[in-house]
């Protein structure tokens, strides 16, 4: 009987992690997470590319795919390639640990940690940051 539950529940488990179909067909994370970077930087035009950011003048840090976005305002977004830190694309907690206690930079160590657990989910270290501005 034990087996039996424990089936179902890990059969039950795997359901709800599997992709979940759209229009159209299925489409797999990595195409929904460009769609969603595609989104968010649509209208913008990339700018110059920087080692630092001020870190005051961010009002959101988010995860998409491979690339953590620093909304600066509505007309400003900086985008710094990750790798390593899945969960920065699942909505887990990010964590800097900077070296620059005013800005984030080129090679700072970015952890994610899981919101229901507090487990450590990911670590790795920021890109460079390009700047993509509304003209």
């Amino acid at each position: 009987m034990y087996r039996a539950i424990a089936v179902s529940a890990s059969l039950l488990f795997a359901a709800a992690c599997a992709p979940v179909a759209g229009e159209g067909g299925s489409t797999s994370y990595s195409e929904r997470q460009a769609q969603k970077l595609a989104a968010a930087l649509e209208g913008m035009q990339p700018g110059e590319t920087r080692r630092c950011i001020d870190k005051v003048r961010i009002s959101r840090v988010e995860g998409v795919g491979g690339k953590l976005l620093f909304e600066q305002g509505r007309d400003r977004v900086y985008v710094a390639d990750i790798t390593g830190c899945p969960g920065a694309s699942r909505d887990d907690l990010i964590v800097f640990e900077t070296l620059n206690g005013s800005s984030y930079c080129e090679k700072d160590t970015v952890r994610t940690v899981s919101r229901s657990g507090g487990m450590l989910t990911g670590s790795c270290t920021l890109g460079a940051f390009t700047e993509y501005r509304r003209p």
